[in-house]
């Protein structure tokens, strides 16, 4: 889910934006990519 131009949790599982919590841009940059296998 996108919100305030970046990714967003949905906590409750029923993608209420109420719910959600928006992620830092600058921390998802940081992190380090996932290939789809679950190792980076």
């Amino acid at each position: 889910m996108i919100l305030n131009d970046t990714l967003a949790w949905d906590l409750s599982g029923t993608k209420d934006e109420a719910n959600c919590i928006d992620i830092d841009p600058d921390m998802l940059y940081q992190l380090e990519a996932i290939d789809g296998t679950g190792v980076a």
